[in-house]
């Protein structure tokens, strides 16, 4: 590993350079910290790597190394109450920056690891995975990886009984036997532990917008004379979200929802692809449910489907569904597969006018693409389509050897008699 990276940039006039990396954001106790490292122009350090390549006794005798080495050095961290309070990626920049801070000199350009920029207030150049290419992010992987193994090391001491020694926090089966027998100490995530604290998970917005969405499909069946049977059906092929019945039809709903002035219809979602895992779905929900088939007189499977598409505008929900996102909740359609009559009707219809109107589309059900114009067909010459057709044997200089082979045998007069 080399200073390949500072060098190029170095070229493009950045002067004090610094390689930032992270250490301890998956654990489930203790902080998150982040080092931040300027080395100097011709700096060569043997055997430095990527901080997780590396045993702890080589760590330890590298961190040594990049502190004396350096320019500058700085380390932050970011407690578990904030992880707690911002998340775990918000407290990992707030340790990057902290980091910065802790340089004592102001660097022109930060060379971060990973994909995400954490906000400083110099440049910022992102480098996947460069705690194994760019050298000043592998010095600064060692740094916080040994800072906060100290720490841990050191804090089990102060809570022997959880073996922080052993596993540094992490999510080891030692570690969950120890929660189990032991409870949660001040320096455990509880963020990263809601499921053995027993806290349920909060809906995001995007999972309350669907809900509302199911809601309205469902009033709009029901106001058509249908009963909703059952509500998000997991499969192994999909889900479907509602499923309506009335005397003589079974209706299998896929509903999107869309608020005023997003981008796309709702109907562009549900492609033929999707559409073909809606039909599975359903058939093996009737497989599973028997009792739905033997009420209708079907005798066998499978049965013909028919799709149709319904825009449905949705009312005022400012009291119905308070929050961040309630209001006039217009356009919401849902694409409902319905299962062909299981039962002749006997008398006209009146449903047949209200419900969905077929959707039909000459692209074959996929919403519609502009398409690349194809490259125009070029002829070949007569000996270029001649070349063409002689046998693979011959190589690439077939039709010389074949004319060759051909003149032979008329020479030898194994041509027809």
């Amino acid at each position: 590993m080399d200073l390949s990276y500072e060098n190029e940039f170095r070229a493009k006039g950045y002067v004090h350079i610094c390689g930032i990396d992270e250490a301890g954001r998956g654990p489930l106790c203790g902080p998150v910290c982040a080092a931040a490292v300027i080395l100097p122009e011709h700096c060569e350090i043997e055997g430095l790597n990527d901080s997780k390549k590396l045993s702890e006794k080589k760590r330890e005798a590298l961190y040594d190394v990049v502190c004396e080495k350096a320019v500058a050095y700085g380390i932050g961290t970011a407690s578990e109450k904030e992880i707690d309070k911002i998340n775990i990626l918000q407290a990992t920049f707030l340790a990057m920056r902290r980091a910065v801070e802790a340089l004592g000199v102001q660097p022109d350009l930060a060379l971060i690891d990973g994909n995400r920029k954490p906000g400083l207030s110099c440049d910022e150049v992102t480098i996947v995975k460069g705690d194994s290419k760019c050298m000043s992010i592998a010095a600064a992987s060692i740094l916080a990886k040994v800072t906060r193994d100290r720490y841990m090391r050191e804090m089990d001491q102060k809570y022997p009984q959880y073996c922080f020694a052993q596993h540094k926090g992490y999510g080891t089966k030692l570690h969950y036997e120890k929660i189990a027998e032991f409870g949660l100490c001040d320096l455990h995530r509880r963020s990263f532990l809601k499921k053995i604290l027993g806290e349920e998970k909060q809906p995001t917005p995007a999972a309350e917008s669907g809900k509302r969405g199911e809601d309205i499909a469902a009033a709009y069946y029901e106001k058509h004379g249908f009963t909703v049977a059952d509500r998000n059906v997991h499969e192994v092929c999909g889900e479907i979200d509602l499923i309506a019945e009335n005397d003589d039809t079974l209706v299998f709903c896929e509903v999107k929802a869309r608020a005023p002035g997003s981008f796309g219809q709702p109907c562009e979602a549900v492609d033929a692809r999707k559409q073909q895992k809606i039909v599975k779905t359903a058939m093996l929900y009737l497989q599973k449910h028997e009792d739905i088939i033997a009420n209708s007189g079907v005798s066998r499977l499978p049965l013909s489907f028919r799709s149709g598409l319904a825009a449905i505008r949705a009312p005022q929900c400012r009291s119905a569904a308070p929050g961040p996102r309630s209001g006039p909740l217009s356009r919401r359609a849902g694409w409902s597969w319905s299962a062909a009559p299981l039962r002749a009707p006997a008398g006209p219809q009146p449903l047949r006018a209200a419900a969905p109107r077929p959707f039909r589309s000459r692209h074959g059900g996929r919403p519609w693409r502009p398409q690349a114009p194809r490259r125009p067909h070029r002829p070949g010459t007569p000996a270029r389509n001649a070349a063409r057709r002689v046998p693979r044997r011959y190589g690439y200089d077939g039709g010389a050897r074949a004319e060759q082979e051909r003149g032979d045998a008329r020479g030898q007069g194994g041509g027809p008699a």
